[in-house]
């Protein structure tokens, strides 16, 4: 209780609930935001390594360039590779060599720590690298491509999923 002749003055009960409001307060604020905050960060995360694999896989010939087996490639890639800039026009023999690997042997030969699939469809024709289990539709980018098949491009839809 405050004296009426001691003007100024707080007593200590006052200060010690003003502290135990205030963590209170805090703690509920951070507790409520945190996972809000962590699912964006996550969301974030898949949106960029999903865009950075769409634009590897169809802009990108890996390496080497002219690849022709999986057990040969360093970096994946499926786009075509010949002179000049060929930016989504994938090659057919390597849309074939996808639909034969898994999708654990793809992500060792990619920059990224999630997991992927990808699936290509050429005039219905469905190019995808096999996968155990279920696909985690976490993020997924879908794309169109030309495939050169040596005599003609074909117009293709693709969807690359990372979770």
């Amino acid at each position: 209780m405050i004296d009426k002749g001691e003007k100024g003055t707080v007593s200590y009960d006052f200060i010690v609930a003003i502290v135990m409001f205030i963590t209170i307060y805090a703690t509920l604020m951070l507790t409520v935001t945190y996972p809000l905050t962590d699912t964006r960060v996550r969301r974030d995360q898949f949106e960029g390594e999903t865009f950075l694999l769409t634009d590897l896989v169809t802009k990108n010939p890996g390496y080497p360039a002219n690849w022709t087996q999986m057990d040969q490639v360093e970096l994946f890639g499926l786009a075509l590779h010949k002179e000049g800039n060929n930016p989504h026009i994938l090659d057919m023999g390597k849309l074939v060599e996808l639909n034969n690997t898994d999708c654990i042997t793809i992500k060792e030969k990619v920059p990224l720590d999630s997991y992927l699939y990808i699936s290509m469809d050429v005039q219905g024709r469905v190019y995808e690298c096999n996968v155990e289990g279920q696909v985690a539709p976490e993020r997924h980018e879908k794309t169109s491509f030309y495939v050169w098949n040596g005599t003609e491009y074909l117009m293709g839809q693709g969807r690359i999923h990372v979770w």
